[in-house]
């Protein structure tokens, strides 16, 4: 019966120390302090729609990349070069707090892509592991690199390994088509 009488007493010392805390996250949570934050998954909800392809190459055939939010606005997919033997998957979500990307790659691979640095208008994945990949020497998406130019026009940067080393970077600029 005594652990009843001091549980008033308890309850009342918890809350005023919550209160502290919640009153020191408050004061240390002044968003002037914190450095500029860039892209983050709420930018990369804004490619949803339709987006022309532009590699740069006249002779090889561009195409469109395609955006729609789904699982309960939880993931992005992008759907690259539709109806195309190209055609293409990759999932954007959120992971334990983490922005992280696969990418479904025509090669037949998954690699799994983790956001590493953010710069104010750019937003880089590195690799992390990768499904139906024979070993890390395999050809495989190593990073990629989304760049925001403005609200119609985006840059894709994807880092390509093969024998364990960078093997070339292709390059895709998008316009926003719808």
């Amino acid at each position: 019966m005594k652990i009843a009488n001091h549980m008033p007493a308890m309850a009342l010392a918890m809350a005023i120390a919550m209160t502290g805390l919640l009153t020191i996250n408050a004061a240390t949570a002044d968003p002037a302090a914190s450095p500029a934050k860039g892209p983050d998954f709420e930018t990369l909800k804004k490619l949803v729609g339709e987006w022309q392809v532009d590699t740069g190459d006249k002779s090889e055939k561009n195409g469109t990349i395609k955006y729609q939010m789904t699982s309960g606005n939880s993931v992005l997919l992008e759907t690259m070069f539709p109806g195309t033997p190209q055609e293409m998957v990759d999932v954007y979500t959120r992971d334990k707090g983490q922005l992280v990307m696969t990418h479904y790659c025509a090669i037949g691979n998954q690699p799994h892509l983790q956001a590493t640095t953010q710069e104010a208008n750019a937003l880089k994945f590195d690799f992390v592991s990768a499904g139906n990949l024979q070993s890390v020497k395999s050809p495989h998406m190593h990073s990629l690199k989304i760049t925001f130019v403005d609200d119609n026009h985006v840059k894709q940067e994807w880092q390509s390994y093969a024998d364990g080393k960078p093997s070339g970077i292709t390059v895709f600029n998008l316009k926003r088509k719808s």
